[in-house]
């Protein structure tokens, strides 16, 4: 094995001009992630005077701060790690390990069990949407813009999963 960067036999280096691309379909899966965590998720309007908007990153601190700590653990997990560890073993598995050696058998199981997850994320966002919608007579809540990339995302990295697995599997014969 040698040193840090891409291996000559990775899909990176060694595949076709479309399995080359897979690092950038992986890091714009990772952008719209990011933009889905930061951007609102919903807004909540009450008495048609004030209205709050709420981000992923919005949510967690406000979980925090209450004191909810097994809500901001699971929101934590299932819409921060979860897809970070996902989508980070993708990018080792595209450019960091060799497509016919057995550490890219391990690390496709890892990110397969990381996988099994991946649309948990979306279900607890969601869930906190319907929360919202349905808390109070004077209360209404709308979605935003940062739900669709964060479902995006989670889509998007499971079809770049999909590809990964199909190249490596073609290659290794």
């Amino acid at each position: 094995m040698s040193g840090p960067g891409p291996l000559p036999n990775s899909l990176l280096l060694s595949g076709s001009w479309w399995e080359r691309l897979g690092g950038i379909a992986i890091l714009l899966c990772l952008w719209a992630w990011w933009q889905g965590v930061t951007l609102p998720l919903m807004t909540v309007e009450k008495l048609w005077v004030f209205e709050d908007s709420y981000s992923v990153l919005a949510i967690l601190e406000t979980l925090r701060a209450e004191g909810d700590t097994l809500l901001y653990v699971l929101v934590g997990l299932f819409a921060v790690a979860n897809p970070v560890l996902k989508m980070g073993g993708m990018l080792v598995i595209w450019a960091g390990l060799d497509v016919r050696g057995r550490k890219i058998i391990w690390a496709f199981r890892a990110v397969e069990v990381v996988s099994k997850w991946s649309m948990a994320d979306v279900f607890v966002v969601a869930l906190l949407v319907v929360i919202a919608k349905t808390s109070g007579v004077l209360a209404d809540a709308r979605v935003e813009d940062g739900l669709a990339w964060f479902a995006g995302s989670a889509v998007g990295s499971m079809a770049v999963a999909q590809a990964l697995k199909m190249a490596v599997h073609r290659k290794r014969g």
